[in-house]
């Protein structure tokens, strides 16, 4: 199973736009989780959500974001011992 959504990278709008992105990925996800469930498969998958770039914290004059320093990456599954951050989350996240 793949789901592939390129429609992330929003240099503007992306207080209207990413809210539209984010269920699209969530209603993928639930309904992929759901099913899983019902087959009783749950414990035997691993998610993994990625991102090849990541985007600036500060809007761009547009009201959107840029390509920045950092991905990002989620993973989700029945037998994973969530709750976790691994590494250090920065003291100051602002541009400089």
């Amino acid at each position: 199973f793949a789901l592939n959504i390129e429609m992330f990278d929003h240099h503007r709008n992306v207080n209207t736009l990413l809210p539209y992105y984010f269920d699209l990925v969530n209603e993928a996800l639930t309904s992929f989780v759901n099913e899983m469930k019902s087959l009783g498969m749950w414990d035997e998958v691993t998610v993994v959500v990625s991102s090849d770039f990541g985007r600036t914290l500060s809007p761009n004059s547009e009201a959107g974001t840029d390509h920045a320093w950092s991905g990002h990456s989620f993973i989700l599954g029945g037998a994973l011992d969530g709750g976790k951050i691994h590494g250090r989350y920065p003291y100051d996240l602002s541009e400089k």
